[in-house]
């Protein structure tokens, strides 16, 4: 019980780690790359906003970053797959690696889950989606919840915090027990 409330604190907070991708997240999207950091801000990794066009918080930019980010796990590149993922404060890219295994095994993430949910979810802002739980789910983050969106569908839930550098996932549940 303890290993999954662990898991699941690490996936909602350091699957947030703000603001996106790096190294292929640049040539995937059009977007520059900064190296990783595990600064005050609790963040880390470069950016990824989604296609090459946008400079504002949508769908596909979202699923962009699921979709690596699931490449990254599945590859076991655990060092490319923080990247993707906002470490909340009083966590570090550390903590996260080390639980990252998890996230597969349990099913949180998965490719198949990805494309599914991105098709088919509920997108909009994380009140959108998540109603009254959204302001619990950001705070948990550590981010603001004006600058977080979410994407659900089917008991698969994820969360993203958006900044000027793009999107970090903040939580990701069940996205691997979606099937096409």
């Amino acid at each position: 019980m303890i290993k999954i409330f662990a898991v699941t604190l690490m996936l909602a907070a350091c699957l947030a780690l703000s603001p996106g991708c790096k190294d292929d997240a640049a040539t995937k999207t059009g977007a520059g790359t900064g190296a990783a950091t595990s600064g005050g801000s609790g963040s880390s990794g470069g950016v990824s906003r989604g296609p090459a066009t946008s400079s504002s918080a949508t769908r596909e930019g979202a699923a962009m970053v699921l979709d690596m980010a699931a490449d990254a796990l599945d590859a076991k590149d655990y060092d490319k797959a923080v990247a993707y993922f906002h470490v909340p404060p009083g966590r570090s890219p550390e903590d996260f690696k080390k639980q990252a295994p998890a996230l597969v095994e349990q099913q949180e993430i998965s490719k198949e889950g990805v494309e599914v949910l991105a098709a088919r979810g509920k997108w909009g802002t994380l009140a959108e989606v998540y109603g009254d739980r959204a302001k619990n789910l950001a705070e948990r983050a550590g981010v603001p919840p004006e600058q977080c969106y979410g994407l659900s569908h089917e008991g698969a839930e994820t969360a993203f915090h958006w900044s000027d550098q793009g999107f970090k996932i903040i939580r990701c549940n069940n996205v691997g027990k979606l099937k096409k």
